[in-house]
Formats: C-alpha cells, structure tokens, sequence
C-alpha cells in the first residue's frame, strides 16, 4: 500500500494576525518522527515553497489558479484555505493528513496500518462539545486537522468536485471544513465515512472547555486550535491555556531548531504587521469560525 503523510504548507493570503505557519509544520513533522522509528513518506504541499523542506520526502506543487472560482472565502485566510482540497488529487492509496498546528504526542502508526481503516473511504474525529467544540453548528462535523483517506476518495473527480462544492459557496464555514462537511453529507458518500477516536486529532480547548479529564490523558495528537498559536506570543486567547502550552513546550524541547529557512520564509513584512496591528487596534469583529484559525 502506497501511503503518504501530507501536510500543507501555505502563507495565508489574509490574516489579521501573521503567523509563520512553517515553524507548526516543523514541529509537527519532527514530532512525528520523534515518536516513531519508521513513517510512510512525508508530502508537502504548497503553492509557496520552490523547495522540499527539511523533514520532508516530497513537494507537491499546488496551482492556485483552478481556485480562482470561489467568490466566497474566511476575511482571515483568503482563498488559501482551500487549498487543503488539493490533497484528494494525490496518487496514493492511503492520506494522512495533519494540520501545521498539531503536535504528535503519542503513537499514532496504526493509521498507516493497512489492516486497519480499510473499510471505510475516509476516517476524521468528529466535532462535539465534549472536547470543547460548544458551538451548535459545529457539532456532529469531521474536523478537517487530521484526516486518513483511502483510495477510493483520491483522484481529480472527487477534487473536481470538492472543487465545485466550494465555488457555489456551500461551505457553513466559509473554509475547506464545510465544503468537505457538505460532500461527506451526500447520501451515498456518508455511510463510507468512519469516525476516529478524539484521541487521533484532540482540540486543545477540551481543556477551556470540554472534558479534558476523559480525553486530555489518552491523545495521541493535540490540535492547537485558535489564533494563539503556541509557537507565537500573541495574540491572547481564551483557548490558550498554561496546561496545554506547557505540553507543547516539554515535547518541543526534543526538538532541532527551525531551520533559518522556514522560520525566515514566513516573516511578515512591515506592511503587514502593521495591517495587523490597526486590525486589532479596533477589535475587527470576527465569526467564531474565524476564530478557529
């Protein structure tokens, strides 16, 4: 079995506030490697990079041309949020997909198993209040952070379309999540659907605000959701706790440093900081979806 772990390095193309999104993809890769002897290749795609990072096997190239069609985008990240649909176009027969803002914490290489999740076409932890997803819309979805993809959903139809999905604005997001929501929905697609255990791609705001004492013990990957990312100072937010910062700190230090390649290739310019800054300044009211990011 022909099996990847992918993961998405792209700039976003709006952001109130900059976040070098490659200094997540090193940590993550790094902690996947930290934690087992042996992983399947390692993709990365980005319409940005020229370069396979370090930590990777392979660059994908994504054209953000055929995005182009979608009218209806996140004020936060632009079109750049969908280009996570791209990974359904990969020729494998098994995708891991990981966010650029988890962290590997335990074993996880049963997903790559191919005796295991072969009898469903795609595999996601759904969204509920019990791990700190409180909102009504939200419950019941597959978050789109961490996804195991078989063969049968990889291919230019089912990007296509994904694809056209987005274009219509069928998104509840605004972002890759609803567009994948709305096509797993379909009545013939849903019963190929399997669900994850949140161990697999736990949101750290269990600890705000789900039951951490049940989940926080047994994760395998933390997803650091929220703008507060725990590589950047700022900005505040709620979800952000000591608890879950101390994690990223203690598994992080095992780490080598950022290569000065990915922690320069993400700087914002002056232009942009100080965007950023105005934006915050006056409290630029935002969705919760958007605070997601």
């Amino acid at each position: 079995m022909r099996t990847a772990v992918v993961l998405l390095a792209a700039r976003p193309r709006r952001k109130r506030d900059p976040v070098n999104y490659l200094i997540g993809y090193h940590h993550v890769v790094q902690s996947l490697r930290r934690h087992h002897a042996s992983i399947p290749e390692v993709v990365v795609m980005s319409p940005d990079l020229d370069e396979t990072p370090a930590g990777a096997d392979r660059l994908v190239r994504i054209d953000p041309r055929p995005f182009g069609v979608i009218r209806r985008t996140q004020s936060a990240f632009g079109r750049s949020v969908y280009f996570k649909l791209a990974l359904f176009t990969l020729d494998y027969d098994r995708v891991i997909y990981l966010d650029t803002d988890l962290l590997i914490v335990g074993d996880i290489a049963e997903l790559w198993d191919p005796t295991r999740y072969a009898d469903r076409d795609l595999w996601g932890v759904r969204e509920s209040a019990a791990i700190g997803l409180k909102h009504a819309v939200w419950q019941g979805k597959i978050n789109a952070g961490m996804l195991l993809i078989n063969r049968p959903l990889l291919g230019r139809p089912i990007f296509e379309r994904l694809l056209s999905i987005a274009a219509a604005g069928r998104s509840y997001d605004s972002g890759d999540q609803g567009v994948l929501h709305e096509f797993l929905s379909d009545p013939e697609i849903a019963p190929r659907v399997g669900e994850l255990d949140p161990a697999f791609n736990l949101p750290t705001c269990a600890r705000v605000d789900g039951d951490w004492d049940r989940y926080g013990p047994t994760a395998r990957i933390l997803h650091y959701l929220g703008p507060r990312k725990p590589w950047c100072d700022a900005p505040p937010h709620r979800w952000h706790h000591p608890e879950t910062q101390a994690i990223w700190d203690r598994e992080t230090a095992a780490h080598p440093p950022v290569p000065l390649s990915l922690s320069e290739a993400g700087r914002p310019d002056l232009r942009t900081r100080l965007e950023s800054g105005l934006l915050r300044a006056i409290r630029w009211p935002l969705s919760p979806f958007l605070d997601r990011g």
